[in-house]
């Protein structure tokens, strides 16, 4: 008990003396508790007189100490004075000396440093001058970091006394520069203007003039003094000269550069922001000007050279890391990131910012980033609470909050509820005009012009959408024209004026191929384009208008059909015509090439509108577009379907399943089409991508319990798959001759944990524990003999011979006239990237990695290796330079990924086709291991031994597995009393997406 009263009375005791943590200083006190968080080495001093702490008694006031954690008691014992502690040994210098060093430290923008020589010298004896500059200082660099504005304002004034005694004009110019920074922060327009025109006063050197002038600009702005904000920028870029110091020519132009951002006149800020950062002579400077130019940029929809200037900006400030411009660089890497796609990447950046941000309006618009990225990534329950969040801590005037409300009012148009939308886009809209933003007010407008078009307020929605494509123009904000425009023309399609959708639809193709992205990547091109569509698929325009012109002028689908596939899989097309940016076009003659190209075969493109599903039906010479109905009820089947099949939800569902949802979806979406052929190539738009049709129900008797009474599509024709027509027909396109032969088989990947085979349920679960999946071996060497077998040379025995010695082993380099073949550790990144551009097959059999979220995070999971953990990437895929007439992905999904609008999937199947292959057989869910190797030794016998097309030979396989037979004819066995192989969950998650031609094949390695 007297230890507790003891206890207790320190704690009253300790409560009694003001505290003081390290990196802090107390003015006029008599003695104080110094508070330890981690034990280490602190000084301790003081500037007046002598020190003790904890009893040890210094009379030159600086003492240095081992301390534990705890509170400490200082005292003063020559009465009140000043106290400061500092982290770590602090050698005893003059104040001078620490003045120098902290002025060192803040030129290098090393303010931690810089701050405990600063502090260091006003706990020393010495000059008023000194102390006042670092009194100065230290108010500059609270204010830099973000710290209290009132205590950097009273540090500033704080030292008024002592610059203004110094008589050195250059010094009180700085004095008044700071102080009109702060006021700028705090809103304080006049006390800001009042400072800036004593530090015009004060200074004699023309560079600073210009830089006060420039700050004066800043304050008229903060009154919203548009005009005198212009007229006082230009009068500051107008004064400088040669002589000025490169320093302040720099700030200038930054500063007139921001303000023109802010003003939405984007060209002009771009060019003033170039010249600072060619000017600059330090590297906080460039990295300012550099980070801030790359926002500019994007806002002009030059993704290429804003990606460019962010690499740029990040290698400059990587050395000086941590530093005050962190956070900074941070908040431009997400909006980056947001704007190519990276919805991971960016939401991490956001969250670390979230983490550290003080104040309201900031907090309110990482929110809204945030909730946006959740409505992204298909949760707008969260996105709903995050924005009313936002719109909470968001002052009532402030861009923050029109972040928010504009946000929110698009969320509720996604989810059609125009009503409760309706108020916040006019709210946003009066907002806008409030803040005088130019730019708020076009996007604005884009909004309000979305709701009247579905109040049905057509004059209204097309007047906002004019002025709102009016605007962008006139700002030179290129990255929201196309968005803008698509308001254009959904609303005169709504009107009934066919002429002017037309014409937008031609404008809108000639801005799309001005977009700047020649320096992206495949992969980055189609998300940009992708997120730019996020509500405005020209694909569905293309297509209403072609179903409204089909009522009176049926010549006029074969026009639809070629507008449709323009905006079809953009990306691709553009890979095929060799260039990262837009494709050349679609050729006029789009029809008569297809019809070339089918043979008997017929092609079905199915198409979004904005409300219902349409398909263009081609068979022989003959195209229609049929319509198919509403658009959600079928997506709706669609989905239900796929999950069912794909045993998403966890278990499969029985044949009264299967029959009830896949007729239902054949009536829906094959039926209506009156096929003729046996043969049919699908492109599928949207939700339909996750479809297979090949497992839509024909017909089953009443009452069907077992799978092999269902007659399945399958049963009736050869299905393959196409991204767009236009890419058929670029697939099939005559190639130049390379020394592409032979086949490369990859596969059983050494990973970083393998576990027993007995374990293993199928190919793919987790990012990081990667099981091993051995049947890949035994599918791979079956494979590989097969190949072997249709050659008649002498070496064939020898090859099968060293194959068979191999089989065994983990780690297999094997190279013959027929195949390469990797296995274990030889399976790794660096032999897919140097082997795939010279084989005419490719199979791969191995894990698969899908984030449905970011695409930069998703492929194929190979040999592990310490720097990519063995991932080769979507945009690895994209990136090789292929001439392979096929490419088998065994492994879970590789059909499957993020879903981009007027880009469809973004799977390792598109990014295979993106990279030069011909044809991609690829899956659509996770594949079991033993049915997998089954499907695929069935498959490449009737490729490589019967000579059979891609497309037909993965049909037969399916009807093998689906009858429970190997290749060979001989049974599977079943792992399950209630496995039934003619479930469509075991056969029809393979499919064939590519050229389409039938015929005889080229056997692989001749």
């Amino acid at each position: 008990m007297l230890t507790f009263v003891l206890a207790c009375s320190l704690l009253l005791q300790a409560g009694e003396d003001p505290r003081l943590a390290p990196g802090q200083r107390l003015e006029g006190v008599d003695g104080a508790w110094l508070e330890i968080a981690e034990a280490g080495t602190y000084t301790l001093a003081r500037s007046d007189g002598a020190l003790i702490l904890d009893g040890e008694r210094n009379d030159a006031g600086w003492l240095i100490a081992e301390l534990a954690p705890g509170a400490h008691m200082l005292e003063l014992p020559d009465g009140p004075g000043d106290v400061t502690a500092l982290a770590g040994s602090v050698e005893l210098a003059s104040a001078a000396d620490f003045l120098n060093r902290g002025i060192r430290h803040l030129d290098a923008a090393e303010l931690p440093d810089a701050r405990t020589a600063l502090l260091a010298c006003r706990a020393r004896p010495g000059l008023s001058m000194h102390h006042g500059m670092a009194r100065m200082m230290m108010g500059s660099l609270v204010f830099r970091e973000g710290g209290d504005l009132q205590q950097a304002r009273n540090l500033l004034i704080g030292s008024r006394e002592a610059v203004v005694a110094s008589g050195q004009l250059t010094l009180l110019a700085s004095l008044e520069d700071y102080l009109g920074q702060v006021a700028l922060a705090l809103g304080d327009w006049n006390d800001a203007q009042q400072c800036f025109d004593r530090e015009r006063a004060a200074a004699v050197d023309a560079g600073v003039k210009a830089l006060a002038t420039s700050r004066m600009a800043q304050a008229a702005a903060g009154r919203r003094d548009h005009d005198g904000a212009r007229r006082l920028h230009e009068e500051a870029l107008a004064a400088l000269d040669e002589h000025c110091q490169a320093y302040y020519a720099t700030a200038v132009r930054f500063e007139a550069g921001r303000w023109y951002q802010s003003r939405a006149d984007f060209a002009r800020a771009a060019q003033l922001l170039q010249l600072a950062a060619a000017g600059a002579t330090v590297w906080t400077q460039q990295v300012e000007a550099l980070g801030q130019l790359a926002l500019v940029e994007l806002l002009r929809g030059h993704y290429g050279t804003a990606l460019g200037l962010m690499d740029r900006t990040q290698a400059l400030a990587a050395p000086h890391m941590p530093s005050a411009y962190d956070s900074t660089l941070l908040q431009a890497r997400s909006t980056l990131a947001f704007s190519l796609g990276e919805f991971g990447a960016a939401r991490e950046c956001v969250e670390q910012l979230l983490a550290s941000v003080k104040s309201a309006d900031e907090r309110s618009t990482l929110l809204t980033n945030l909730a946006l990225l959740s409505e992204l990534q298909d949760d707008g329950d969260r996105a709903m609470q995050l924005y009313d969040e936002s719109l909470s801590a968001a002052a009532e005037t402030s861009r923050a909050r029109w972040l928010a409300l504009n946000g929110k009012a698009a969320l509720l148009l996604d989810r059609e509820l125009t009503p409760q939308a309706a108020p916040l886009s006019v709210e946003a809209l009066s907002l806008a005009e409030r803040l005088d933003d130019p730019y708020l007010r076009a996007v604005s407008l884009m909004t309000a012009s979305e709701v009247n078009c579905r109040l049905g307020s057509l004059d209204t929605a097309r007047s906002q959408a004019d002025a709102s494509v009016a605007g962008l123009m006139a700002q030179d904000a290129g990255d929201l024209l196309l968005p803008a425009l698509h308001g254009v023309a959904r609303a005169a399609l709504l009107a009934g004026d066919e002429a002017k959708v037309a014409e937008l639809l031609d404008r809108a193709w000639k801005e799309s191929a001005r977009e700047e992205i020649s320096a992206l990547s495949s992969l980055e091109a189609a998300q940009v384009r992708s997120r730019r569509s996020e509500r405005n698929d020209w694909g569905s325009v293309a297509a209403d208008l072609a179903a409204r012109r089909a009522g009176h002028d049926p010549a006029s689908v074969a026009e639809g059909l070629r507008r449709v596939a323009q905006w079809k899989s953009h990306t691709l097309l553009a890979a095929l015509d060799g260039a990262a940016g837009a494709p050349s076009g679609v050729p006029t003659d789009l029809v008569p090439r297809l019809t070339s190209l089918l043979g008997d075969s017929a092609l079905v493109e199915y198409v979004a509108g904005d409300a219902r599903l349409y398909a263009f039906v081609l068979q022989g010479a003959e195209l229609r577009l049929v319509d198919l109905g509403a658009r959600r009820p079928i997506e709706e089947l669609v989905q239900a379907y796929a999950d069912d099949i794909g045993n998403e939800k966890g278990s499969l569902p029985d044949a009264s399943e299967v029959i009830g949802l896949g007729r239902q979806l054949h009536q829906r979406l094959l039926a209506p089409l009156g096929l003729a052929r046996d043969s049919v190539v699908i492109v599928p738009d949207g939700e339909l991508a996750r479809l297979p049709f090949e497992a839509l129900v024909v017909s089953a008797p009443e009452g069907a319990t077992r799978f092999d009474q269902i007659d399945f599509v399958l049963d009736r024709m050869d299905v393959s798959y196409a991204p767009s027509s236009a890419a058929l027909v670029a697939l099939a396109a005559p190639r130049s001759a390379t020394l592409a032969r032979g086949a490369l088989l990859l596969g059983d990947p050494t990973y970083a944990a393998e576990v027993s085979p007995v374990l293993l349920a199928a190919r793919g679960d987790t990012v990081t524990r990667w099981p091993r999946v051995p049947k890949t071996r035994d599918e791979l060497a079956r494979i590989a003999r097969l190949l072997l077998t249709q050659r008649h040379d002498e070496r064939v025995k020898d090859d099968l011979y060293e194959l068979s010695q191999l089989e065994t082993t983990r780690d297999v380099s094997l190279s013959t006239q027929s195949f390469e073949l990797r296995l274990g550790r030889e399976a790794s990144v660096s032999a897919l990237a140097s082997l795939a551009p010279s084989a005419r097959l490719i199979h791969i059999a191995a894990h698969a990695h899908i984030d449905r979220w970011d695409a930069h995070r998703s492929g194929l999971v190979l040999a592990w290796d310490a720097a990519g953990q063995g991932l080769f990437s979507l945009a690895d895929i994209a990136g090789l330079k292929l001439d392979a007439d096929l490419v088998v992905l065994s492994a879970c999904r590789t059909a499957d990924g993020p879903l981009l609008n007027g880009e469809g999937v973004q799977s390792m199947a598109n990014a295979f086709l993106t990279a030069g292959a011909r044809g991609v057989i690829a899956t659509l869910w996770k594949v079991q291991d033993a049915e997998a190797e089954a499907l695929m030794e069935s498959f490449t016998t009737a490729f490589v031994v019967e000579g059979a097309s891609p497309g037909r030979a993965l049909r037969h396989a399916k009807q093998a597995l689906r009858a429970g037979t190997a290749s060979r004819g001989e049974p599977l066995t079943a792992e399950r009393p209630d496995q039934e192989f003619g479930n469509p969950y075991y056969w029809a998650a393979f499919v064939y997406s590519g050229a389409a031609p039938e015929g005889e094949h080229h056997e692989a390695g001749r």
